[in-house]
């Protein structure tokens, strides 16, 4: 990454400098305020100064299963043709995988061949599914009759099997009032300042920020840090009487933890006053599956009205999204990976988990 430091006036102006250097695609490292010396320090405001990077135009190597998988079947097919094996056609975009206890699913060399029934559900656990999902959408599947197809025809089953289950769009409010809950530790501010970013800059709104304790203190250094860089109105104290103003409101409150009902209704009193606003709830995708539905189950009391994902830079198994989409009433909003602002943050949707979980197009 190509990093590079900017002293400005302003917030507005180091956002200029930025976007007119690096471009869109740069993003904000860090912030703090430089102070003046001499008789300047009297006459002018503090400066500004900001670290922003962009990524060098040469891609890094990544760890992608995908695009290791299809290396090893073009590996296979030289291996294959310098044999002079007959072979049925190989489908580059499908990949051979290592099933439980030694045994292969069909290879790109043997497309043809049939697996069993729990073959696939067991293809379905490695992607990130938990066992009870996947014997779900396999029998599912077997209403289809699919299961006497190759295996690249089984996942094409099974894609569309699961991108039925996608949720629809959220109920969204006409305020436009966003409050993040969670555990601590799994993003919340972050997901915050992704959002102001979002709003302000490729949205041109206005925004202001709500940076509020409950019973605990909300230390998170990014909400004040982001809303000066942005020019977002910011708070630290709870409004007496909140009223909406065609503005943006996003509204960070500390992360307690799973069985905090003192702190849960804590943070219930808190929302009220903001009346009836969007709950994003925030889960670490790193997490087992059975810790994030259990982290549903207790934050639903909030009346929380979606799901927002992140940390999926540290989480190959995406399948795992699905058990959320399977396991609750909530849909996914949005997809969150990193830590930079403004980062990868895209709305989430099934085609995109699909494509991460196994190559679906």
């Amino acid at each position: 990454m190509q990093v590079h430091t900017f002293i400005a006036e302003s917030a507005d102006e180091a956002v200029d400098q930025i976007r007119s250097q690096l471009g869109p695609e740069a993003v904000v490292l860090s912030v703090r305020k430089l102070p003046r010396s001499g008789v300047s320090r009297l006459l002018k405001k503090e400066q500004i100064e900001v670290v922003a990077g962009i990524e060098e135009s040469t891609p890094t190597q990544t760890l992608d299963p995908i695009a290791q998988i299809q290396a090893e079947i073009r590996q296979l097919k030289e291996d294959l043709k310098r044999r002079r094996v007959p072979r049925a056609p190989v489908s580059p975009a499908k990949a051979e995988y290592q099933g439980e206890g030694g045994s292969s699913y069909p290879s790109a060399a043997n497309q043809s061949a049939v697996p069993k029934p729990s073959s696939i559900a067991a293809f379905l656990v490695r992607t990130g599914l938990v066992p009870v999902f996947a014997e779900r959408v396999v029998s599912e599947m077997a209403e289809l009759d699919p299961l006497n197809q190759p295996l690249a025809a089984q996942i094409a089953c099974v894609a569309d099997a699961l991108r039925r289950q996608w949720k629809g769009d959220t109920i969204r409010t006409e305020a436009g009032v966003h409050v993040f809950v969670g555990v601590p530790g799994v993003g919340k501010s972050t997901v915050l300042c992704k959002m102001v970013t979002q709003a302000s800059l490729a949205e041109a709104q206005p925004a202001a920020i709500y940076q509020l304790d409950t019973l605990v203190t909300n230390n998170s250094p990014q909400p004040a840090l982001f809303s000066e860089i942005l020019g977002a109105h910011f708070e630290r104290t709870l409004p007496s009487q909140f009223e909406w103003s065609e503005q943006s409101v996003f509204i960070d409150l500390p992360g307690i933890g799973l069985g905090d009902t003192r702190g849960r209704e804590a943070l219930a009193r808190t929302i009220q006053a903001f009346g009836v606003p969007e709950i994003h709830l925030v889960l670490n995708a790193a997490y087992e599956s059975a810790h994030l539905l259990e982290q549903v189950r207790f934050f639903s009391k909030l009346e929380i009205s979606d799901l927002v994902i992140t940390h999926l830079d540290e989480e190959q198994r995406w399948g795992k999204i699905w058990n959320l989409v399977l396991g609750t009433n909530y849909s996914v909003r949005f997809l969150s990976a990193g830590q930079n602002v403004p980062g990868e943050f895209f709305p989430a949707t099934a085609d995109a988990v699909l494509n991460r979980q196994f190559g679906s197009k």
